[in-house]
């Protein structure tokens, strides 16, 4: 692979022993620098001013003056802060001129990221100082167009430690900080974030994570999900997109018996009779519950192949269900929402000819009882999977910054350090301290207090060796006992054990997950971050502490999210009136197809568990509200119209709380369906004028939410 010299911009070639690199993920932009432009400019600046022709001052200038230059620039020197010499990026690290290379390199890409040190995630369209923080529903974090691109998916799951600039080169977040927040965009579990490996997810819900991203050539919607699948296909551009996936599948069939890749459904309008296999990603929408398919119930039968003919497998049939010769055919996946339930989800296949069959109805994935059916006996040999678990990283020397307007002392083994802010200094006044060995043993703790007489803040931390975790206390720590009663030693197994109530703790050891970052509140109502940061030294980290002084948005840095246990999907569009506004605002609402998921908070109070959806039409049509809610056990459901200029969303939804004027509006439907409300217009011009809502339950039909919320205009409209 080829790798850029932070320093001199030097591109140079390594086949083995290739040193540590930090990796930059990016969305391209116009004007991009290439491989032929980095290799021109590092031709033309190594040559001395006096020695330069016309021709070399052009290409200076050319190339310098390409935004995507300042993009390399800058991480680059983002690098060097922390003493990576060397770093890769697509743009610039590929000859994208020759088709081998460019086929070797999507192929070795989800490695590239993998053997990483760090993954730098720039978001050019995210400025977070001063903005609100990603967990804030208002912030511009959830809706960067890094989360909407195919080739960005690997890159976020694939590096063992991830961090998130701003616009500035400001840093967001780590991956592992934000872990609820990314999951909440990308519907990407955060167990796959936290252990790394990917392996014990089914294919349909892998296919799921990619539903809603594009690409700019529609192939790459099948090649950037290679690396996340562990196969290898050359890249045939001008193929199609559905051919592209479809051999995909194909590849991926031949090294996995998983049945959920056939867990999919068409999309919208999409009746005609298919295969079993599916066009694109998108079909997969619905498919984040779908799990690996139990093949245990068909024995050796299990195998399945692609042929000239069609796919090759053994599925377990019930009888037609009608004259039209139409089975309904288990893939033995169980779903998620019922893991001990014995339902499995079944396509619908018609038999057209000999032993040909066809999948009918494609939009429609049932969830049934298996049915009995014959075994077939056949020997079969698979390969085990290759465990795509990151890899571990040991270090033992740790730099400490110091937040500005801070001192900070270090003990270790009982006496405090002469250690001074005389090494190097760091931006936003801060300085680095250096542990080291000694005086790491014989005692494995250090800590560090830290004081400002600027803001009257105090704070401690302690790092055990150990049990190679870090705890943050606004416990006083002046000797050694006095750190060593925030553990407890068990003599059982001789581990070190975390007992001290108040304090926040984080483990730096990469097993079983890469945690990296945690966030201390102080009783001031002020935060104090503390960060690992990667560094080009394997066997060296850096801690970044951070004071983020008392806000209001600092909740957001400390309140997870809360997954919701349910939803509803919602029309986007009905007749002239289009959903304009959710309140409160919902963090893992979706767009799909026509409809908009909308997710019920997590509150613990039934009272507050509704949301108010507003959709508006051109004048004189009036602006319509239509409530959703749990109360009482059962759902309930509310419609109306108002004025814009007497009422927000956020009225509305506070009339229905406690005393409001439309708290008896959450009337209780004893558990029929459909949930209905129906609501007439006062005013003159459209008094004959009603909405109809209705809430209806879709006992087995796979799609994303709990319920449909159906939505009429009656009368003159």
């Amino acid at each position: 692979m080829r790798l850029l010299d932070t320093n001199t911009f030097e591109i140079q070639e390594f086949y083995t022993d290739i040193p540590p690199y930090a990796i930059l993920s990016h969305t391209w932009e116009k004007d991009e620098v290439t491989f032929q432009d980095m290799q021109n400019l590092w031709f033309a600046t190594r040559k001395q001013r006096d020695q330069r022709t016309p021709q070399d001052t052009f290409i200076i200038h050319a190339v310098t003056r390409k935004a995507g230059y300042k993009k390399v620039w800058k991480a680059c020197e983002h690098a060097r802060k922390y003493d990576f010499r060397w770093i890769w990026i697509d743009s610039c690290c590929i000859n994208k001129e020759s088709s081998a290379e460019l086929s070797e390199a999507i192929n070795s890409m989800y490695q590239h990221y993998e053997d990483s040190e760090v993954c730098y995630v720039y978001l050019c369209d995210v400025s977070s100082t001063p903005g609100p923080h990603p967990r804030d529903p208002v912030s511009t974090f959830r809706n960067s167009r890094w989360f909407k691109r195919g080739w960005t998916l690997q890159e976020l799951i694939a590096p063992s430690f991830v961090v998130f600039l701003d616009v500035e080169w400001n840093k967001i977040g780590t991956r592992w900080e934000l872990q609820d927040v990314v999951s909440a965009i990308t519907s990407i579990p955060v167990r796959a974030f936290t252990h790394g490996d990917v392996e014990e997810y089914s294919v349909a819900q892998k296919m799921s994570w990619a539903a809603f991203r594009q690409t700019t050539r529609p192939e790459d919607l099948a090649y950037c999900l290679m690396g996340i699948f562990g196969v290898s296909m050359p890249p045939i551009y001008g193929e199609g997109a559905a051919k592209a996936f479809l051999r995909l599948q194909q590849e991926i069939i031949k090294i996995s018996d998983d049945r959920s890749i056939f867990a999919w459904i068409a999309s919208e309008g999409e009746s005609a009779p298919r295969g079993l296999l599916a066009r694109c990603p998108f079909e997969f929408r619905a498919s984040g519950e779908v799990r690996k398919s139990e093949t245990g119930h068909i024995g050796d039968e299990s195998s399945y192949s692609f042929g000239n003919n069609g796919l090759r497998i053994a599925l377990p049939l019930e009888s037609p269900a009608s004259e039209d010769s139409t089975f309904l055919a288990s893939l033995l996946c169980r779903s998620d929402r019922k893991p001990d339930v014995n339902q499995y989800f079944s396509v619908y296949l018609q038999k057209v000819a000999g032993q040909g069959y066809v999948r009918c109805r494609p939009e429609d994935l049932e969830l049934v009882p298996l049915s009995s059916s014959a075994s077939v006996q056949r020997l079969v040999v698979r390969e085990a999977p290759i465990s795509r678990k990151r890899k571990d990283k040991h270090y033992d020397e740790i730099h400490a910054t110091v937040p500005a307007f801070f001192n900070c002392t270090m003990n270790n083994a009982g006496q405090v350090s002469s250690q001074t802010s005389t090494l190097r200094v760091w931006p936003r006044e801060s300085v680095k301290f250096t542990f080291r060995n000694p005086p790491w043993p014989p005692i494995p703790f250090a800590f560090l207090n830290y004081h400002s007489q600027r803001f009257g803040e105090s704070f401690f931390i302690a790092l055990d060796r150990l049990t190679r975790c870090l705890v943050v206390t606004e416990t006083r720590l002046d000797t050694m006992d006095d750190v060593s009663r925030l553990f407890a030693h068990d003599e059982g197994d001789g581990v070190r054990r975390f007992t001290k109530k108040g304090a926040h703790l984080l483990h730096w050891s990469s097993s079983p997950a890469c945690f990296d970052t945690v966030v201390a509140p102080l009783k001031s109502g002020a935060l104090v971050s503390c960060t690992f940061q990667m560094t080009g030294n394997t066997t060296e980290r850096i801690l970044e502490v951070v004071y983020i002084p008392s806000n209001p948005c600092n909740i957001f840095m400390t309140r997870l999210l809360d997954t919701p246990n349910c939803g509803f999907m919602v029309p986007f569009k009905v007749g002239d009136w289009t959903l304009q506004q959710i309140y409160p605002p919902d963090f893992f609402s979706k767009e799909c197809g026509g409809q908009t998921y909308i997710s019920m908070p997590n509150t613990g109070d039934l009272a507050s568990t509704f949301r108010v959806i507003i959709y508006k039409a051109k004048e004189p049509l009036p602006p319509v509200y239509v409530t959703v809610g749990f109360a009482n056990r059962f759902e309930w459901i509310d419609a109306g119209f108002f004025e814009l200029s007497k009422e927000t969303g956020e009225e509305i939804w506070r009339s229905y709380l406690g005393s409001g004027s439309r708290r008896l509006k959450k009337s209780r439907h004893g558990g029929s369906w459909p949930c209905m409300t129906m609501y007439d217009l006062d005013d003159w011009r459209f008094r004959d004028t009603q909405v109809i809502a209705s809430i209806r339950y879709p006992n087995t039909i796979l799609q994303l939410g709990s319920f449909i919320l159906h939505i009429d205009f009656g009368g003159s409209l």
